[in-house]
């Protein structure tokens, strides 16, 4: 009897069954429609993950640079430290187009940064923006340039800012700061991504205060609320007015939505965006 060749029998393709033409496009379709349904809320998901670490990223890199400030100068408020001392004025703003003196202190603590020092820089800045939609206003455009991608506008006060309740009030109620460097109608803006779109409130743009120990904490969060009115959770102050404060989608109330409350809102939630990021707009 002949001796069957195994090998050759389990390999010989004319043993498989093939798929005809028909069957391989209609899995191919199958495939292309499963893909066009999940892949835009996949790519949306990473976005809002790119999103949040990002901000995570600014706000550790603003902090360490404030506080290593702090421990170096062996003081405990910035109003001490070398960098506001050198204001001319009564507030550090415009970056070192108006307080060139801050700029290469600011470089000892913060390595990498670009500053705007000149007006050509600053035009730019605004011929940029202005089409993008950025800010309200020139004064609130960037001024600060970070290796990582991130940028930001900020306005420092020479002498701390106090709210309108006495600090004993507000470390009863838990509050984390009584005095500010930037707060009141100041806020210090993080773009997580600099000059890239979409340049919105909400979506890459987002609000916060810092203290005078160097911290940043989200506007309109409850230590924001309690420094304003002495209670944890004021309507209008807090994250969770969703008709004002960071609104799902283009939601507007008598007085207009404005996003101030997303970076607050985005913490609450255990560092997560929850709301519908695409529907930000400017604050005007």
């Amino acid at each position: 009897m002949k001796k069957r060749n195994l090998f050759f029998n389990v390999f010989d393709l004319k043993h498989f069954a093939a798929f005809t033409l028909a069957e391989v496009l209609i899995t191919l379709g199958v495939i292309g429609v499963v893909a066009a349904l999940t892949l835009p809320g996949v790519i949306a998901d990473y976005q809002k993950k790119q999103t949040v670490e990002q901000l995570k990223v600014a706000k550790s890199t603003l902090e360490q640079g404030f506080r290593l400030m702090l421990a170096t100068e062996g003081v405990d408020s910035l109003a001490d430290t070398e960098f506001v001392k050198s204001f001319k004025g009564t507030a550090y703003e415009g970056g070192g187009l108006e307080t060139p003196e801050a700029t290469p202190i600011l470089k000892k603590y913060f390595p990498g940064i670009d500053i705007v020092e000149t007006s050509d820089r600053l035009s730019q800045l605004k011929e940029y923006y202005s089409d993008s939609n950025y800010f309200g206003a020139n004064w609130n455009l960037p001024d600060w340039f970070f290796p990582n991608g991130f940028a930001v506008n900020i306005i420092v006060k020479k002498t701390p800012y106090t709210g309108p309740i006495d600090c004993d009030t507000i470390k009863a109620k838990g509050g984390a700061y009584c005095s500010l460097m930037v707060g009141g109608w100041n806020y210090l803006y993080i773009d997580v991504n600099g000059i890239k779109g979409p340049n919105r409130h909400g979506a890459d743009v987002f609000y916060f205060v810092l203290t005078e120990n160097g911290m940043l904490y989200p506007t309109h969060d409850s230590n924001w609320s309690i420094f304003n009115t002495g209670e944890p959770a004021t309507a209008w102050y807090i994250y969770s007015n969703p008709d004002r404060l960071c609104p799902d989608g283009a939601v507007a109330s008598a007085h207009g939505s404005n996003y101030a409350a997303c970076a607050a809102r985005i913490i609450h939630d255990g560092w997560q965006i929850k709301y519908n990021w695409k529907g930000a707009k400017k604050v005007l």
